[in-house]
């Protein structure tokens, strides 16, 4: 296989990594369980109570190992994305900048509105807008973090064509109109 360096080769690269190799949350639980001296309470609120200060001891000597557990195998490439995503933000190119702050405004990062993004870039608010839309249609019509509801954008659509809200008549009338009805009328 030309130009290709395969795992036995000499060529071949290898990374360390000992955050890989490392316990789990699970790991570090079972074995604040496991290395539990002390007797088992009677009732059931005190063992609750042993429970839980196991578990909090387990999370806290677990430490940053905990917070990758808690965000999934991917938090590195994550914070990657996110700091690249933020480079893109800072390019001359203003093209670049406004898909990058729209990606970054997806993933909950970004939290200006339209208005200000478009004049930090020197466009108007319906530009980002529409760039924000296009990325997400791209994406399969995932809803942002600072998104209102598919349904509250039709809703206020509406509004801006002139299309009134439907009310129901007003309960009260009924009773206005025979209080008026049974006074007696002053000649």
């Amino acid at each position: 296989m030309r130009d290709c360096d395969l795992a036995d080769s000499p060529l071949a690269s290898h990374h360390h990594t000992p955050d890989c190799e490392a316990d789990t949350l699970r790991d570090f639980m079972r074995e604040s369980f496991a290395c539990f001296k002390g007797n088992i309470p009677t009732t059931l609120s005190a063992f609750h109570g042993l429970c839980f200060q196991l578990i909090d001891a387990a999370i806290e000597e677990a430490g940053p190992i905990y917070e990758k557990a808690d965000s999934g195998a991917g938090r590195r490439e994550y914070e990657i994305t996110i700091r690249l995503l933020q480079l893109f933000a800072r390019d001359e190119d203003r093209h670049y900048r406004m898909r990058a702050m729209c990606y970054l405004r997806l993933i909950g990062i970004e939290g200006r509105s339209f208005q200000a993004l478009g004049e930090e870039l020197g466009v108007e608010r319906q530009t980002v807008d529409k760039c924000y839309r296009e990325i997400q249609r791209r994406l399969g019509d995932i809803p942002g973090h600072g998104d209102k509801k598919p349904e509250a954008r039709e809703k206020y659509r509406q509004l801006r064509l002139g299309k009134k809200r439907v009310r129901a008549p007003w309960t009260g009338f009924t009773t206005w109109k025979q209080s008026f009805s049974l006074q007696p009328q002053a000649n």
